[in-house]
């Protein structure tokens, strides 16, 4: 075994404990991406129904199109996150 095989395998381990941290952010950014939307889309559901209940029981609902619009953002980032379209590598 010569100094660059030995540097090499340095080199590799070194990335591949990169990747790991990188993949281990990522979930964790999306979890909280999760996290927040669903806390946040709670929020505008119950806003909405005590709008409804004190106000106008035939009010539409108004929070579908943010929460659409957010969970296509959501599933976007989750799609780059778990990128299923890549083999995993090893």
């Amino acid at each position: 075994m010569s100094g660059a095989d030995a540097f090499e395998r340095v080199v590799e381990h070194e990335r591949a404990a990169h990747r790991r941290r990188h993949v281990r952010r990522a979930r964790r950014a999306l979890r909280l991406h999760t996290w927040v939307f669903l806390a946040v889309n709670l929020a505008f559901i119950a806003a909405w129904l005590v709008e409804r209940v004190a106000f106008d029981p035939a009010h539409p609902a108004w929070w579908l199109p943010a929460t659409a619009g957010w969970g296509v953002g959501l599933g976007i980032h989750a799609a780059l996150v778990h990128r299923p379209w890549r083999r995993r590598q090893r």
